[in-house]
């Protein structure tokens, strides 16, 4: 039996279309129109963006063509001023790295010279006339002032430690002002032995060595 389109008395519009067209403005399917737009327009802002990407990466092979013809029309005769640009401003750049190392070591050799020649005495002297009262409230000096000097070590050589502490006493201010603490661990064999033998070594050379 062939398939035929029924109708109504109110038309000859399909039942199906009308049915469809009934629940479309019935009230239970409107309480999903917020949903239902929503998801449009992420799909509308989904689709945006791949159509997008897509007209970039269709005219992709139409710029590299571009280009190609672009350095097989000028290459020949401008691509060595392109090499020397880049290679120049390279050079510019590795030379211009070189300049400021080179400035910042005679700055710092500079200033070094500048501490050296500085006397600091007088320094602290014209500086303490503007200083609070009870920043002076002290009978020491810069000269007189002790250094509480804390070497830490563990397993070290005694070879390495009497460098350290001949470092230490080649300063001027050594045998007046450094206080030196030798900090060893308990658990180590032979630390008191070791501390001992240093102390007894250096014990001239410092105002004091524990």
């Amino acid at each position: 039996m062939p398939f035929t389109t029924r109708t109504s008395r109110r038309g000859s519009r399909p039942l199906l279309a009308r049915w469809r067209h009934g629940l479309a403005a019935s009230g239970p399917t409107s309480s999903l129109a917020p949903s239902s737009s929503t998801s449009n327009g992420e799909r509308k802002s989904v689709s945006k963006k791949a159509r997008a990407l897509m007209g970039i990466l269709q005219r992709i092979p139409l710029f590299t063509h571009i280009v190609m013809l672009g350095l097989a029309l000028y290459g020949p005769t401008q691509g060595q001023y392109y090499v020397a640009f880049v290679f120049f401003t390279l050079h510019i750049v590795l030379v211009s790295s070189q300049l400021r190392t080179a400035y910042g070591m005679i700055r710092c050799l500079y200033l070094i010279r500048v501490h050296n020649r500085t006397n600091w005495w007088n320094y602290y002297v014209e500086h303490a006339k503007n200083a609070h009262p009870s920043a002076l409230e002290t009978h020491h000096t810069p000269r007189t002032l002790p250094h509480l000097i804390v070497i830490p070590s563990y397993k070290e050589t005694m070879a390495t430690l009497s460098q350290t502490l001949s470092i230490l006493a080649s300063h001027p201010l050594a045998k007046a002002t450094y206080k030196v603490c030798l900090a060893m661990e308990e658990r180590e064999a032979g630390a008191r032995g070791k501390g001992d033998s240093l102390r007894a070594q250096f014990q001239d050379q410092f105002l004091d060595i524990s």
